[in-house]
């Protein structure tokens, strides 16, 4: 068992080799950067961004605004590295949170009903957020899981 509280990151660049100590956690997304720095978006309760550089690691909490004490679950970037968050409670719809890249995130809105489970958010091409969300109740019938794939505008 490892007992570590860090991780390393190692970076490949036209600039060279560069080597970054991270907290341990759930790393959820991430997306490097024209200019080579590494965004890095981290799960759970206390949910982090990262902004790996040249010269080292920023870690800034995400407090996604009316989502304190919400699960992150799933996160997906755009390509300007803004982000979006999947969030999830046991009282409380799935909802989704957009952020920026400086770590300033506001509700965008619940994805479905309580009783569901929200699987994953990604971008499509056109820079849409989507949403995956399946019942947390198996269908009476026996069969797999009905997943629901939304497509929203902002």
């Amino acid at each position: 068992m490892d007992s570590s509280t860090t991780s390393t990151l190692i970076t490949f660049s036209t600039q060279g080799t560069g080597t970054h100590t991270l907290p341990r956690t759930n790393i959820l997304a991430c997306q490097i950067q024209p200019n080579g720095n590494t965004l890095i978006v981290t799960g759970g309760t206390a949910p982090r961004l990262l902004t790996v550089t040249g010269s080292g690691v920023t870690d800034v909490a995400l407090v996604p605004g009316g989502f304190q004490n919400r699960r992150l679950e799933t996160a997906a970037f755009y390509a300007d590295g803004r982000f979006v968050l999947g969030v999830q409670t046991s009282s409380e719809p799935p909802a989704t949170a957009e952020c920026g890249p400086d770590g300033a995130c506001g509700p965008l809105r619940p994805v479905g009903p309580l009783d569901s489970s929200l699987v994953a958010v990604n971008i499509d091409a056109a820079g849409r957020p989507l949403t995956l969300i399946s019942p947390m109740l198996p269908p009476e019938d026996g069969g797999p899981p009905i997943l629901t794939l939304t497509r929203w505008m902002r």
